[in-house]
């Protein structure tokens, strides 16, 4: 089993879980898109621990609707 495997995605630091989205992603999608997205999720990252959250699993619904 692959490293990325055996983690929980709860586990995951928001970045390595936008690694990990990003690098399943890649195979079907345009190197704009990804390119796009990459920026867009790096933000999602800095806002990330600019709360304080270290794991995804920290993240509730009214953080992301703040």
């Amino acid at each position: 089993m692959s490293r990325d495997r055996s983690r929980a995605p709860g586990d995951l630091h928001p970045r390595e879980a936008v690694t990990r989205y990003l690098r399943r992603r890649r195979s079907d999608s345009t190197d704009a898109s990804v390119k796009s997205w990459k920026y867009r999720l790096k933000l999602f990252v800095e806002w990330c621990q600019g709360i304080g959250v270290e794991r995804v699993r920290d993240l509730r619904g009214y953080d992301l609707d703040e």
